[in-house]
């Protein structure tokens, strides 16, 4: 399995994040459903609950990969991939996805992923 590096930290155990124990015995279940995680490089952008549901039961989750960048000589799209590899939470994913979009550097999807989930936890 890939090693991917979750977002933030989180209860492992599924006796006792019951978070956690609700998505492994849907995985179990049904599979993977719904949309990917998104990840840059190694990152993980959201999903960090999914992600260690799919460790625990030894699979590949579903991601979507956007391309790790190469340094930039323009300093504002180098600050634009720092945000991105050091949110604070997803509405600030959000803004920095549209401005990287914006600039042509990510494509729609991975902006539509992170809309929908956050559209979901409210």
């Amino acid at each position: 399995m890939t090693n991917l590096q979750l977002l933030h930290t989180i209860d492992q155990n599924p006796e006792t994040n019951t978070h956690l124990a609700e998505i492994m015995d849907s995985i179990k279940s049904n599979g993977w459903q719904g949309l990917p995680l998104v990840a840059i490089g190694e990152q993980l952008l959201n999903g960090c609950h999914r992600a260690t549901a799919c460790a625990l039961l030894e699979i590949d989750p579903q991601v979507y990969a956007i391309e790790a960048p190469t340094a930039s000589d323009d300093e504002y799209i180098n600050d634009l991939w720092y945000d991105l590899g050091n949110p604070t939470g997803t509405d600030q994913i959000l803004v920095t996805l549209q401005a990287l979009y914006d600039e042509g550097l990510v494509e729609r999807y991975a902006i539509d992923i992170l809309s929908a989930e956050l559209t979901h936890e409210k």
